[in-house]
């Protein structure tokens, strides 16, 4: 093989490197606040029983906003495949919801409010508000 035959080899052995790298690097969650670094506020909340982050990493937990009396936590599923939770938990009663959905978009409803979860840059859905970082309320 000539020189031209093994530079063209090498630089088909760094394309395709180059590749494989770039899909192996996490391009984020698409929730912008479950990809900044935890802060003290973002832990759950200690009222919570045990069994509450039964579906949900609490290590990933990011309060994101409060409305109408609900403090907000959105957090990433357990077992991958890019599901996110949202708590809505009010205070220590039994009326604290969490709810998980895929990537896109879910509802999240309970006794205290009805709650629409969306990735960074989606549009607010219909007759809502953004309430919190990703989390819209009807209007």
């Amino acid at each position: 093989m000539g020189s031209t035959g093994k530079l063209a080899s090498l630089v088909g052995v760094g394309l395709l490197a180059a590749l494989t790298l770039t899909g192996c690097i996490n391009q984020g969650s698409g929730f912008a606040a479950l990809d900044r670094e935890a802060e003290p506020s973002d832990a759950m909340p200690a009222g919570l029983p045990d069994y509450a982050d039964d579906d949900l990493d609490p290590m990933s937990s990011r309060f994101v906003g409060e409305h109408n009396g609900n403090a907000l936590y959105l957090a990433k599923g357990k077992g991958g495949g890019g599901r996110i939770c949202l708590l809505i938990y009010p205070d220590d009663s039994a009326s604290w919801v969490i709810g998980c959905g895929g990537a896109l978009e879910f509802r999240v409803g309970g006794p205290t409010g009805d709650y629409t979860v969306r990735p960074d840059g989606a549009p607010a859905p219909e007759h809502s508000i953004e309430v919190a970082t990703n989390v819209f309320a009807p209007e």
